[in-house]
C-alpha cells in the first residue's frame, strides 16, 4: 500500500485540540501550561470578591488539563474547568470571564466546552455551585439540593472557609437522561469506612499506610 505523501506546505505540528475561532477573533481552546499565569490573573479578581475560592498556582499547573480558555490577541480572557468528583459526577469549576469581556457569550461557550469533555468520557451528570442561577439555567442546568450531592460536600465543601455561611446554589445537568434519578435511587455510599471502627471481616478493605 502506498504511503500518503505530505505536501511540503503542510505543517507537521498537530492542530490545536478543541479550538474554535469566532468572528470577533476570540479563540476557544484547551489550556496549555503557559496559560496558567493568565488563568490565575483572571481568577484573582473573583477570589478577592469572594466569588471564587483561592487556588494555588501549583494546583492550576496540576489541573491544567481540566481547563478550556478563551484567548484574544495573545491574552487569556476567560476560563473554565471540568473537575471529576466520582464515576458518575463532574463539576464545572473556575468559570471566570475578564470584566471587559462580559456580554460576549464566553461563559456559555466555555460551559459547553466543559460539558463536551464530560460527554466524551461518559460522565452522566455535571454540577456547579453558583450564585449565577439564571446563567446556568440558560445552559440547561436545574437547581438541586446540596443534600443530594454528598460527593461534592465531602470532597470540597468540608474544607471551604465559607462552609457555615455558604450562599451558593447547587445546579445539575443530566448528560445521560435520568442520571440524577438513578443516582438517588442507587443511594450508593462513596466514603470508605474508618478502619478502626470496623468489625473484623474477611471482606474488609485493606488499610494502606
Amino acid at each position: 500500500m502506498a504511503k500518503r505523501s505530505v505536501p511540503s506546505n503542510e505543517s507537521a505540528a498537530p492542530a490545536p485540540v478543541s479550538s474554535s475561532d469566532r468572528d470577533d477573533g476570540i479563540v476557544i481552546r484547551r489550556a496549555r501550561l503557559d496559560d496558567v499565569p493568565g488563568i490565575a490573573g483572571i481568577m484573582a479578581d473573583y477570589v478577592v470578591q469572594g466569588v471564587l475560592l483561592p487556588r494555588p498556582v501549583s494546583e492550576l499547573y496540576q489541573c491544567i488539563r481540566e481547563f478550556h480558555v478563551a484567548e484574544h490577541d495573545g491574552e487569556i480572557v476567560a476560563c473554565a474547568a471540568l473537575r471529576l468528583l466520582w464515576d458518575d459526577l463532574g463539576e464545572v469549576r473556575s468559570l471566570a470571564v475578564r470584566p471587559d469581556y462580559h456580554g460576549r457569550g464566553l461563559g456559555a461557550v466555555l460551559v459547553n466546552a466543559v460539558l463536551d469533555d464530560a460527554r466524551a468520557i461518559h460522565v452522566p451528570r455535571v454540577i456547579a455551585l453558583t450564585r449565577e442561577i439564571g446563567f446556568f439555567e440558560s445552559c440547561g442546568f436545574s437547581i438541586v439540593s446540596r443534600d443530594t450531592l454528598p460527593r461534592k460536600v465531602w470532597t470540597d465543601c468540608v474544607r471551604c472557609p465559607r462552609r457555615h455561611a455558604c450562599d451558593e446554589v447547587a445546579v445539575v445537568i443530566d448528560l445521560i437522561p435520568g442520571a440524577s434519578q438513578a443516582a438517588a435511587a442507587a443511594g450508593r455510599s462513596w466514603t470508605l469506612p474508618i478502619p478502626h471502627l470496623l468489625q473484623p471481616s474477611g471482606s474488609a478493605l485493606p488499610v494502606i499506610s
